[in-house]
């Protein structure tokens, strides 16, 4: 359950009465459009404050415009205006015929509506036209118009002609079909027959044609080891030549070099020899120091 609260409309109090209001309605004296006063004397004062304007030199010509129209304005309303009486005041009022208080509260109010239960509609009957003018019947007898057995010849004719010629152009269509058939079979065997021979004859060239390059590296390898072989007989022949004429002067250069030795003379001389030489020394050596010693003593003795 929902409640809410809806304040009527009132006029607002009116705390004052607007001096406009107590004016008499439809007189010049209160009409904007009516100027009064002196028109001179505002445009002295205008002329006045623009000179002013000019000699100062602080405003621009869009403030001196400006303050021209607000001057020429304030002057208007001076002119248009009258005075308040004293012991009042002009201000700014509403005017409208009925005033309404404003609230911050917002005006709230619930509502409902209800659809009755569906009922289902009957269906309605079927449409029959009223009846119009008058039932008319007639009676043919057998034979009266026409003989079906006769007339019935030209169209069984026809439908049979029709009938034998379709048949006829399928059995031709058929035996075409056939005979493409056929042809189109014996067409890819002999397509299949080219493609395999020419693969055959492309197997062949192609072995051929590795077999000749396998020859060809086959025949440089043996060109280049000819050529090789040649070379080094000929490196030989030359070498041979060369050895033959300098083996006898370098053998005696070497032999005089004393390159080539007896191993055993050569170990003599190198090995025992010297090992001899430093024995013999050092037995002389020893023998030396004791003939010293015995002369010392044989010395020592006689002194």
């Amino acid at each position: 359950m929902s409640y809410s609260y809806k304040p009527q409309t009132r006029p607002a109090e009116q705390q004052m009465s607007s001096y406009r209001a107590e004016k008499p309605q439809g007189s010049l004296l209160h009409d904007r459009r009516v100027v009064r006063g002196s028109t001179w004397a505002a445009r002295n004062l205008v002329n006045r404050q623009r000179a002013e304007a000019e000699q100062e030199g602080t405003q621009s010509a869009g403030s001196a415009k400006m303050r021209t129209r607000q001057i020429r304005s304030s002057a208007r309303k001076e002119e248009t205006e009258m005075p308040p009486v004293s012991g009042r005041e002009h201000i700014d009022v509403q005017t409208a015929q009925y005033l309404e208080e404003i609230t911050e509260r917002v005006i709230e109010e619930d509502k409902s509506i209800g659809t009755d239960a569906f009922i289902d509609i009957v269906p309605l009957p079927k449409y029959i036209p009223p009846k119009v003018g008058e039932d008319v019947a007639t009676q043919i007898e057998e034979g009266e118009l026409f003989d079906f057995d006769v007339e019935v010849e030209a169209i069984l004719e026809v439908l049979v002609g029709k009938t034998l010629h379709q048949a006829l152009m399928e059995v031709q269509e058929e035996d075409e079909m056939v005979a493409l058939r056929r042809r189109q079979e014996e067409a890819a065997a002999r397509r299949a027959a080219d493609l395999a021979e020419v693969h055959r004859l492309e197997e062949e060239e192609k072995r051929r044609q590795e077999e000749k390059q396998r020859r060809k590296v086959q025949e440089m390898v043996r060109l280049q080891a000819e050529r090789v072989v040649a070379r080094k007989v000929e490196c030989a022949q030359v070498s041979k030549s060369y050895v033959d004429g300098i083996f006898d002067s370098v053998m005696g250069a070497l032999e005089a070099e004393n390159h080539f030795y007896d191993p055993v003379e050569r170990a003599v001389e190198t090995q025992v020899l010297p090992w001899l030489m430093a024995e013999a020394a050092k037995t002389l050596e020893e023998k030396r120091d004791l003939d010293a010693e015995v002369d010392k003593l044989i010395a020592a003795a006689f002194a």
